[in-house]
């Protein structure tokens, strides 16, 4: 039942997503998660062959920013998701780079990957809050991370849940309760469940399968979306957005106020998200 909503959701969510980055905040929010990305691609990268796996890569479109910000190094990339409809427009999307190979798989089974083969991980937009068992998805990427390999992982954050739910949804007892206690959130009627993390379980699940959660990165932890900017159509603009767009000093000084502190252990829970940074 779970699978056939997701699927469900994935197929239309697929058709949209790419112009999200035009829109202020979540332009903003890409542009942080980019540089993230790159600054541990900066300190892993030596000159050889280098794998990259897209866990949950949904339609691509972070492996073509990857692509296009490390032309002439020796990357290779695998494109990962479950859902035959992203991985169809992900094709689509990279079709002519033949440095990226295309797999089907459950991030609970990574059974198709090489273990050790794997230099960094990354996974975006936080795929591990839609999955059954996140402790089988973080043993997974351990089994296949070479030794001093790193894993971003990005889950939906626990605190943000709670807050959104008092502030904008004024939650009943009953799902704050549920949310609090088991720390699953139901956005809208479109998705199920979905898992909330703090930086404080994501350390729990490295420690329960031998991966090291160095630290992490809360995105973003002061810039906040409004309602506008959750149209999944991507047609509406919210006022943060419109200055987002309209304001480049605004633009830069938020982007700068953001990577300055998104790492601070006492800020990182402020996040919308999460990104824990494993090694192993």
């Amino acid at each position: 039942m779970k699978k056939d909503i997701l699927t469900s959701f994935f197929d239309k969510y697929s058709k949209n997503v790419d112009n999200a980055d035009s829109l202020g905040f979540w332009k903003l929010s890409d542009a942080i998660i980019e540089s993230i990305i790159q600054k541990h691609i900066d300190k892993l990268y030596d000159g050889k062959e280098f794998m990259i796996l897209d866990a949950g890569c949904g339609t691509g479109r972070w492996i073509k920013k990857i692509i296009n910000k490390n032309k002439g190094k020796k990357i290779k990339f695998i494109a990962y998701d479950l859902f035959d409809s992203m991985l169809n427009k992900a094709k689509e999307n990279l079709q002519g780079y033949d440095n990226v190979k295309f797999i089907k798989g459950d991030l609970q089974d990574i059974n198709l990957i090489e273990d050790n083969s794997i230099d960094l991980c990354i996974s975006i937009y936080s795929p591990i809050s839609f999955v059954d068992n996140s402790s089988l998805v973080i043993g997974q990427i351990k089994k296949i991370l070479k030794i001093n390999g790193e894993a971003l992982i990005m889950g939906h954050a626990f605190h943000n849940a709670i807050d959104s739910k008092i502030n904008n949804y004024m939650a009943d007892k009953e799902e704050l309760s549920k949310l609090n206690n088991e720390q699953l959130v139901k956005w809208n009627d479109m998705l199920p469940y979905l898992n909330t993390y703090s930086i404080e379980t994501f350390e729990e699940l490295g420690k329960q399968n031998g991966l090291n959660c160095v630290g992490g990165y809360g995105v973003t932890i002061y810039l906040k979306p409004q309602n506008e900017d959750w149209d999944p159509n991507n047609s509406q603009k919210s006022k943060i957005s419109l200055k987002l767009e309209e304001d480049k000093d605004f633009f830069n000084e938020i982007y700068s106020l953001e990577m300055e502190n998104n790492s601070n252990k006492t800020l990182v829970n402020r996040g919308l998200n999460i990104l824990a940074f494993y090694k192993k």
